[in-house]
């Protein structure tokens, strides 16, 4: 299991345009949970993990699938 974590500025607005890119349909089959949380105190910024089930060597791969 390997896991992804992001900290993102995203520009004031951008909140709603952001979970529709991130969220791809559909998911890729290794993706096993994701989360996005937003900052209380300044909702532009986000945090994202994602939890793949793979071997690190292969967790590059779906990013390179459209």
């Amino acid at each position: 299991m390997m896991c992804a974590v992001t900290v993102r500025q995203l520009r004031p607005g951008s909140y709603e345009r952001f979970r529709e890119a991130w969220e791809p349909t559909p998911w890729p089959e290794q993706l096993v949970r994701a989360i996005v949380s937003r900052n209380e105190q300044e909702p532009d910024q986000v945090l994202t993990v994602s939890f793949f089930d793979v071997h690190p060597s292969e967790l590059e791969l779906p990013r390179d699938e459209p």
